[in-house]
């Protein structure tokens, strides 16, 4: 969701509300807690956005229409109660509006005055206390609520915020004071502590230069001093500050200026000391890691820069000498991965280039260790992905051969080639992904081939060597996936079968390597999937255990990026089956987990792909609600996909079609609704998308196909409403297009039932026996290829009784 959280309030409390929002805008999520698994998805680092409406509203729209959208793009209703929120028509609305869109049990009510009942002091809206009906207005059925207290009287303040941070969470209130209380409390000794130390050292920087003139002995060894103690502010401001939940930005910044303003202090009293500049470029770097923890990358890009002035300042003409060449490498690549964060993907790659030409010049490289070694390599190797990513393939391939030499070279001199191999195996799957992505899936799979033939070797001379193993296996199965478009199914079933034996033994060999237990339950999944995929439900339960295998192992390891994605794929397939196999509680179960995690990640990431996850985990949340009888629900789920959709179609035309599914499915359920106005306008949308698809790729005859049958629909719901007219015209539209596509493939058993109920359209509101002869011959035709359904049996029968009229 694009919210964490819509905060509803009556402007008499304006002044709490900013407060409040602020509070739970700055909040973050400890080490410990941060990515846990828990009911509303993965913990996120922080909670922000949180909607506000003087804050957040942009202009364009009214009133009314951004509050709505707002609404649906938040995951919770933080409501602030208060006599006046109780009395605002406009508060209530958003009450109710966010009940209607499913969020009836994702309202935290939060008591700042009033009391709840009270005759005239009642500080509960209706809408929060009145359950919601199937129609969407309030009933007279009242609701329990449990809420928050901010008064004094009450929880207080901090802890009401607890209470709510711990909802929008998921997790226990008691975890949330407890850390809050010991952050605090880490916070103030880590402030004095600093504060301490800079006195310290503002003193020994002052009176330097005096000591330096009246007492040489002493003044060296305040020296000293000065610059353990510069060391020492380093350890305890920049590490402490990336380590400790809580401290805030305006803190952060506030502690690094002052610890920056001492080494600027010693530096300009001693300004042959190289000494203090080498720990200014030290602690530029672990500041520049405070600042990308806190979310400030710009600072975080400048600390970078600055490293790197001073660098050059200290190297002087020492600059192209092969030690100076490796500090500017370093430094360049860290502002690299930075600019990468903030999406300046030409400049990181314009950073990493130079780095990569200063690294890979011979006498940079002259006797340089493994470690060394693996550096240039891993540089060359981001160019070459940012390359890739970018769409610049050829300069992306020459970086790759520039890799490839590098391990050559390395193979040669290392005391372990088994290393190099794998690392060239590596290089050589990340190439085949680069060639697919082109296109070239011949050279893709030769690429591929090479990797396996050098893993196979490592493989054989160290059979122990597990990270070989288990890049064998996922190569394998790679090259499998790519078999299926090149070679057939038998080599693809034989790369697989390879893969999964690799998979399976590794995490049978060590029963501790969650990765490789996450792999084994993939294996194990995709094998079950396949069954079930044939209509044998028998393999449901070992699906169930091995989802709940993943998960687990992604909730205990939230940095291993396997089981995360692991996690991902198996909840998206098994909500999938289950749907298929209408088991739709546990479907519905598995599409809302999935809900959380790509929610969070479409927040994290801001892209399209994530964005384009989260649509179809709420297509699947669709299809079990829908399974489950709960129409409002799967509408709910059904408009965020479809505002999801909207978004990315504004932005590439690609994704017209799957615009227009997610408008169809929106329409189907207001249709069975009984909101046929509001239908009619969907479906009237959904028409005009597959017309334009049509238009601009004629060829396509699935699109012509989808236009047929939403004509039909179209039709219907006019004739429904009372637009006879309008019905017969869009039949009329239907059949025209019918027949083209039928004509461009006349076998075509979909596109004969397509034509065949666009004509029994138009004949019943017609009576034309010819029409009704026409639909009986094209149905008889189908049945023939394959026995039609009941659906599609009954026109046959309707079909030929008004023919024979």
């Amino acid at each position: 969701m694009k919210y964490r959280a819509f905060l509803s309030y009556s402007h008499a409390d304006s002044a709490f509300a900013s407060r409040f929002h602020q509070d739970l805008e700055r909040w973050r999520a400890g080490r410990g807690l941060r990515g846990r698994d828990t009911p509303t998805g993965p913990v996120p680092s922080n909670l922000r956005p949180i909607f506000r409406d003087r804050d957040d509203f942009a202009g364009g729209g009214t009133l009314g229409e951004a509050t709505n959208e707002a609404l649906e793009d938040s995951d919770f209703l933080i409501l602030l109660c208060s006599p006046a929120s109780a009395r605002s028509a406009y508060v209530n609305e958003e009450i109710r509006s966010f009940k209607a869109m499913g969020g009836s049990e994702r309202i935290i009510p939060v008591i700042v005055e009033g009391e709840p009942g009270h005759p005239e002091r009642n500080c509960f809206p209706e809408a929060l206390i009145r359950k919601i009906g199937p129609d969407g207005q309030l009933t007279d059925e009242i609701e329990d609520r449990l809420a928050a207290d901010a008064r004094s009287v009450g929880d207080g303040p901090r802890r009401a915020l607890a209470k709510v941070i711990a909802g929008l969470l998921g997790v226990s209130f008691d975890e949330i004071v407890r850390r809050a209380e010991a952050a605090e409390q880490r916070r103030n000794r880590i402030v004095a502590g600093v504060a301490s130390m800079m006195t310290v050292l503002a003193v020994l920087a002052a009176g330097f230069g005096w000591l330096a003139e009246n007492r040489r002995v002493v003044a060296e060894r305040n020296y000293q001093a000065a610059v353990s103690a510069a060391d020492s502010l380093l350890g305890q401001v920049g590490e402490e500050l990336i380590r400790t939940e809580g401290v805030s930005l305006a803190t952060t910044r506030r502690l690094l200026s002052r610890s920056e303003a001492i080494y600027d202090q010693l530096i300009e009293t001693l300004p042959e000391a190289r000494e203090v500049k080498v720990g200014k470029i030290a602690a530029l770097s672990v500041f520049s890691r405070a600042y990308y923890d806190k979310g400030d990358i710009a600072a975080a890009i400048e600390a970078q820069a600055e490293a790197e002035r001073l660098t050059l300042d200290i190297l002087g003409d020492d600059v192209a000498t092969p030690a100076a060449q490796w500090s500017l490498a370093m430094i360049r690549a860290e502002r690299a991965k930075l600019l990468v964060a903030t999406g300046d993907h030409e400049g990181a790659e314009a950073v990493l280039a130079a780095a990569l030409q200063a690294l890979d010049d011979p006498e940079t490289r002259t006797g340089i260790n493994d470690a060394q070694a693996r550096y240039v390599f891993g540089v060359a190797v981001q160019l070459a992905l940012l390359q890739a990513v970018s769409g610049d393939l050829d300069g992306a391939e020459g970086s790759y051969v520039t890799v490839r030499r590098l391990i050559v070279e390395r193979q040669s001199e290392s005391a372990n080639p088994s290393e190099w191999r794998t690392l060239e195996s590596t290089v050589l799957a990340t190439e085949a992904a680069m060639y697919e992505q082109r296109g070239d899936l011949a050279v893709a799979a030769e690429r591929l081939d090479r990797a396996i033939n050098l893993l196979r070797i490592s493989v054989a001379k160290e059979p122990d060597f597990a990270q070989a193993r288990t890049l064998l296996a996922q190569v394998l199965r790679a090259r499998g996936q790519l078999a299926e478009a090149l070679d057939g199914d038998r080599d693809a079933a034989r790369f697989a079968a390879e893969s999964n034996y690799l998979t399976e033994s590794l995490a049978e060999a060590d029963t501790e390597d969650r990765a490789a237990q996450v792999a084994a339950a993939e294996v194990a999944a995709r094998r079950l999937l396949g069954q079930i995929g044939d209509g044998d439900d028998s393999g449901l339960d070992e699906l169930r255990t091995a989802l709940r295998t993943v998960e687990s192992i992604a909730a205990k390891s939230p940095d291993l990026a396997s089981a995360a994605a692991a996690r991902r794929d198996l909840l998206s397939r098994a909500a999938a089956v289950f749907n298929e196999a209408r088991r739709y509680a546990e479907a519905a179960s598995a599409a809302q987990r999935l809900i959380a995690i790509e929610a969070a990640a479409a927040h994290a990431a801001g892209d399209d792909a994530a964005s384009g996850r989260l649509a179809a985990a709420l297509v699947l949340a669709t299809t079990a609600a829908d399974g489950r009888g709960r129409l409002e629900q799967a509408l709910a789920f059904s408009e965020r996909a479809l505002a999801i959709e909207r978004e990315l179609a504004a932005t590439d035309p690609g994704r017209q079609a799957g615009l227009a599914y997610a408008e169809w499915r929106s329409g189907s359920l207001l249709w069975r609704l009984s909101r046929r106005a509001e239908a009619e306008l969907r479906y009237t949308r959904v028409v005009e998308l597959f017309e334009a698809l049509v238009a601009s790729a004629p060829d396509n005859l699935r699109s012509g196909s989808a236009l047929s049958q939403s004509c039909v629909n179209l039709g219907e719901l006019r004739a429904v409403n009372g637009d006879v007219d309008g019905a017969r015209a869009i039949f009329a539209k239907c059949i025209k297009n019918a027949e083209r596509v039928l004509s461009a493939a006349p076998a075509e058993r979909a596109y004969q039932l397509d034509l065949a109920w666009a004509l029994a359209r138009i004949a019943l509101l017609q009576a034309d026996p010819a029409r009704w002869r026409r639909v009986a011959a094209l149905l008889s035709d189908a049945d023939r290829v394959e026995p039609l359904d009941d659906l599609n049996d009954e026109l046959l029968t309707v079909a030929r009784l008004s023919a024979a009229r």
